[in-house]
């Protein structure tokens, strides 16, 4: 049973993400996903559908910013709960066992963008959630087990493409637990495989249709120039800051034989997206957020250690220094929009003023249109990186805005690209108040208006509009 601590910790901090939600702006990567509400497909470019269908049912009552956080939100705090109930589960001698991994949670702090809209999010719900269900196939072999797996691996993948790993973690525990192969002969399993790829039918259905462009998409997007060490050690540097320092616990062996059993389990589930991590890490292509459900995973094995292990005064110096440096970043991040800092220096900056950027944006365009009269090609409006896109597009909706570069997004998927004779209203956001010059060998771009925006009277960004013309 789930201790009435845990429940305070876990609707607490579910708390503190509403606050940080209704205080921060959209990142730019929410804008693309809560357009992937608008844009209803079977599939997209860069990621499955499942994120976006999401965001569709949330924009069926509110297209608000605030209404975009409240799916990702629930799925945040209810994968937390059944993250508890796993260790529960996995360590049922270990009184509190729940509470230390609800903390731990807490202290990674990666967990604290959960209230905007990722691919991870459900992922990381649906990757539990077969785990869950493995376990019950190991202990009781129900065709219910089978197929709810299924379901959940079916799910994951309409999730994210990483979800693909959960095969290889799903033979790793079943070969750790027989020793042998005759479990593939199962009919139980390959029932579950249909499941699963039933739900995955829309994705090849629409990749299909789109001569497979996703899959371009990711070896092109994914592609780096050739493996190296020093890349791969500094993006594990770097998940050391994301998960905190606590991830390391997870690799310190255990005594007891029924925790090295659980220990290997979970090992076993969580070690390919990590391999695959730290390849693409190699090859210079890697997000912190990318083993996410991995080490989410492993939270209950530190928190296991970081139980047995609280006896050492270093220990508890680390961790209570790293909660108070974590609870530091909150207070910023929630007093961020009324604090002041100096020109182009406040943190957020580069998520600031996208709603009044389109909002002019859209205003020049409709002149320079009113200019042209009936004379077409129309303009539309442009960018330099199809990220810029994304807030431009989901505040000025149902606006075109087209990437110059003649790139493969799923901008380009909607809007199409740039040709010779037409015309664009390029949105450069900036740090400097002089307009740069655009440099580009398609287009000639004339400088026509420039947004400063502000934050506590310091200068946050400036937002410099251009007249192009291929």
């Amino acid at each position: 049973m789930i201790h009435p601590t845990t429940h305070k910790v876990l609707l607490g901090f579910a708390l503190v993400h509403l606050i940080l939600a209704a205080s921060l702006p959209l990142a730019l990567f929410e804008a693309h996903y809560a357009l992937y509400g608008v844009h209803w497909q079977l599939s997209y470019v860069d990621h499955p559908p499942l994120m976006g269908w999401l965001q569709g049912l949330v924009q069926l009552v509110s297209h608000a910013d605030m209404a975009q956080r409240l799916i990702p939100i629930g799925i945040t705090l209810g994968t937390q709960y059944l993250l508890v109930l796993l260790a529960l589960r996995l360590f049922p001698d270990q009184p509190g066992i729940d509470r230390t991994t609800a903390w731990v949670v807490q202290l990674i702090p990666i967990s604290h963008i959960g209230f905007m809209a990722a691919p991870d999010l459900p992922l990381m719900l649906f990757s539990l959630l077969t785990f869950w269900c493995c376990l019950n196939i190991l202990e009781q072999q129900r065709w219910r087990d089978w197929l709810l797996m299924g379901l959940c691996i079916g799910l994951a993948g309409l999730s994210k493409y990483t979800a693909v790993t959960l095969v290889v973690s799903l033979a790793l525990v079943l070969w750790h637990q027989h020793r042998h192969l005759r479990w593939l002969a199962q009919p139980k399993l390959w029932l579950a495989a249909v499941v699963g790829g039933l739900c995955v039918l829309p994705v090849l259905w629409w990749n299909y249709q789109h001569d497979w462009i996703s899959f371009t998409f990711q070896m092109e997007y994914q592609g780096g120039d050739g493996w190296s060490l020093p890349h791969m050690a500094q993006a594990l540097a770097n998940q050391l800051i994301a998960y905190s320092p606590l991830v390391l616990l997870a690799f310190l062996p255990v005594q007891q034989p029924g925790h090295q059993h659980a220990r290997a389990r979970l090992w076993c589930w969580a070690a390919p997206l990590l391999l695959l991590f730290a390849y693409q890490a190699g090859a210079g292509r890697s997000s912190e957020h990318w083993t996410y459900s991995a080490w989410l995973l492993l939270a209950p094995l530190m928190a296991l250690q970081l139980r047995t292990l609280w006896h050492k005064l270093w220990l508890r110096r680390a961790v209570y220094t790293w909660g108070i440096l974590l609870s530091l970043v909150f207070a910023l991040l929630i007093a961020a929009p009324w604090l002041s800092f100096k020109d182009f220096k406040h943190p957020l900056g580069k998520i600031s003023g996208w709603p009044p950027a389109s909002e002019r944006a859209n205003q020049l365009l409709n002149e320079w249109r009113q200019e042209l009269a009936d004379t077409e090609p129309q303009p539309t409006l442009a960018v330099q990186n199809w990220h810029h896109a994304e807030p431009l597009a989901w505040y000025g909706r149902p606006v075109v805005v087209r990437d110059m570069k003649h790139e493969t997004s799923q901008y380009s998927q909607w809007f199409g690209h740039f040709a010779p004779g037409d015309r664009g209203l390029l949105v450069r956001p900036s740090k400097r108040t002089e307009a740069p010059e655009i440099q580009s060998e398609a287009a000639e771009c004339t400088w026509v208006d420039s947004l400063p925006v502000y934050l506590n009277k310091g200068i946050a960004r400036v937002y410099h509009f251009y007249r192009c013309q291929w």
